[in-house]
C-alpha cells in the first residue's frame, strides 16, 4: 500500500473560538523569535495505517467504495488530541487536534474527492469547518487528508477551549456521488506522559526555556523547537547572550545545553558525525550524508512510541548509547543542544509517533509553562500554568516560556 504525495489547499480561517493572540503579542514574540525557521526533512517513523485498521464503507450508490482510517489513534472508534496547558495559571486547559484522514479506494473506478467537512459541539453550539480539497484516487490507492499549518503560522488546526469537544464528524464528498462518507470519532486527550528533554539545574539564573508545538504539518505537526532565552540590557526576552549577534552558533543560550531523555527507552538510531553548520543562516552541504536531516540525533523507543531528538552538536552524543540497542533510562543525559543539520539556527527539535504508525502529541507530565505577556523579566512569582499531563501551547509565532523544575522557579537577587 502507497501513501501517494498530496498537497494541502486551504482556503478558509479558523473560527471565532479559536486563542486570538493580538499584533502586539505578535510583535512581542517575534523580537525574540527574530530568524527561527527550524525546518527539516520528516526524520521520523510515519507509515501509513496497517489493513486491518480502515473501515470500510460501500452502504448504497450514493456513496463510493472506500476504506477509511484516522490517525493519531489506537483503535477504529476515537482519535486522540494534544491536551494543551494553558497560558497562564488563570486559563483553563484546551485541546489541540491535527487530524489524519486515509482513504483506499476499494472500488474499480478513479474516485475523486472535492472536499472535507468536520463538525463538532462546543459548549452547546454546533460548530462547522469546510475544506475544499481535491484529490485524485486511483482503484486501489491510498491516500489521505490532514488539517495543518504552515511553520510558525495559525493555519487548519482545531483550536478547541474548555471543555474541549468529545466527538468529532468527518464528511468526505466525492465527485459524482450525492453522499458523504461520514467517519465520527470519539476525541480523546493524548495519555502518554514524558519528563521535559532539559532540567532546571542547568539553566544560570534568569534563563528560562521557550519554544511551543507550531512546526509544519504533515509528520512534524505536533513536534517542538525549543531555546533558551533571557532579559537582555534592553529589557526584553531574547534568545542570544546579551550584547551579541546571530553571527555565531555560541551567541545563541541554548548552544550546548544537555538534553535529556525523556522516558526510559532502547536506541533505534544513532548520528553523531554530522558537521556542524557553521552559522546560524548557513547549512553544511549533506548531499553524501544520508539520513542527516535530524543533524546529530538519537532516536529512542520509549514504551511503543520513537522520539526523536536531533540537530545536537557533532561528537557531544553520550558514547554509552551509540549503539543501536543501547538501554537508556529516564534523565540518561544524551547530548549538547547544537546547530547541525537542516537547521537554520541552534535549537533543540523533539517530537514522538508511534512505531508503525504516524505522529503523536507530546504531553509532558511534569514542569511549568506561562506566555511571556504574563511574566516580562524573571522575578519571583508569576502565574505559572503546572504541566500535568498536558502538552506547550502554541499559537503562531507565540510561544510560552518554560521551567522544567518540580516547583515554580524561584530567582535570589532579581526584584520583582
Amino acid at each position: 500500500m502507497t501513501v501517494r504525495s498530496f498537497s494541502f489547499q486551504f482556503f478558509f480561517l479558523l473560527l471565532a473560538f479559536c486563542w486570538q493572540p493580538t499584533l502586539n503579542q505578535l510583535k512581542s514574540q517575534n523580537l525574540a523569535l527574530e530568524g527561527e525557521t527550524h525546518d527539516h526533512e520528516d526524520e521520523h517513523e510515519d507509515v501509513p495505517p496497517a489493513p486491518n485498521s480502515f473501515q470500510m464503507f460501500n452502504l448504497s450508490t450514493t456513496v463510493p467504495s472506500v476504506g477509511i482510517s484516522t490517525q493519531p489513534s489506537d483503535d477504529l472508534t476515537s482519535i486522540f488530541y494534544s491536551p494543551t496547558a494553558g497560558w497562564n495559571s488563570d486559563l483553563p486547559s484546551n485541546g489541540q487536534l491535527a487530524a489524519r484522514v486515509y482513504y483506499k479506494n476499494t472500488g474499480t473506478s478513479t474516485l475523486y474527492l472535492q472536499k472535507v467537512v468536520a463538525e463538532w459541539t462546543q459548549s452547546g453550539q454546533a460548530k462547522t469547518k469546510e475544506f475544499m480539497f481535491l484529490d485524485t484516487i486511483l482503484p486501489n490507492q491510498t491516500s489521505l487528508w490532514q488539517n495543518a499549518r504552515d511553520y510558525q503560522t495559525v493555519g487548519d488546526i482545531f483550536y478547541f477551549d474548555s471543555p474541549v469537544p468529545t466527538k468529532m464528524t468527518f464528511k468526505l464528498y466525492f465527485k459524482n456521488y450525492a453522499g458523504a462518507v461520514i467517519v465520527k470519532r470519539d476525541l480523546k486527550p493524548y495519555n502518554k506522559y514524558f519528563a521535559l528533554p532539559f532540567k532546571s539545574g542547568d539553566l544560570k539564573s534568569g534563563e528560562l526555556w521557550f519554544g511551543g508545538s507550531t512546526h509544519v504539518g504533515g509528520g512534524q505537526v505536533y513536534a517542538y523547537d525549543w531555546g533558551v532565552v533571557a532579559v537582555d540590557k534592553d529589557g526584553k526576552w531574547n534568545r542570544r547572550r546579551s550584547g551579541t549577534d546571530n553571527s555565531k552558533n555560541e551567541n545563541h543560550l541554548i548552544y550546548g545545553e544537555p538534553v535529556y531523555a525523556m522516558a526510559d527507552g532502547v536506541v533505534k538510531f544513532s548520528m553523531n558525525d554530522c558537521p556542524d553548520n557553521p552559522k546560524p543562516g548557513v547549512k553544511f552541504d549533506r548531499a553524501n550524508i544520508p539520513n542527516s536531516g535530524g543533524g546529530n540525533a538519537f532516536k529512542i523507543e520509549h514504551d511503543g512510541v520513537i522520539a526523536l531528538y536531533a540537530h545536537m552538536q557533532k561528537g557531544s552524543l553520550n558514547p554509552k548509547f551509540l549503539a543501536i540497542g543501547s538501554v537508556v533510562k529516564a534523565g540518561d543525559f544524551l547530548g549538547l543542544a547544537g546547530n547541525s543539520g537542516n537547521s537554520d539556527g541552534p535549537h533543540l527539535h523533539v517530537h514522538i509517533s508511534k512505531v508503525g504508525s504516524t505522529i503523536r502529541p507530546l504531553v509532558f507530565k511534569n514542569g511549568f509553562c506561562i506566555e511571556m505577556e504574563s511574566f516580562p523579566k524573571p522575578v519571583t512569582g508569576g502565574k505559572w500554568s503546572k504541566l500535568a499531563n498536558l502538552s506547550l501551547p502554541g499559537y503562531g509565532m507565540k510561544r510560552p516560556l518554560i521551567w522544567p523544575g518540580a516547583t515554580k522557579p524561584t530567582y535570589f537577587g532579581l526584584s520583582n
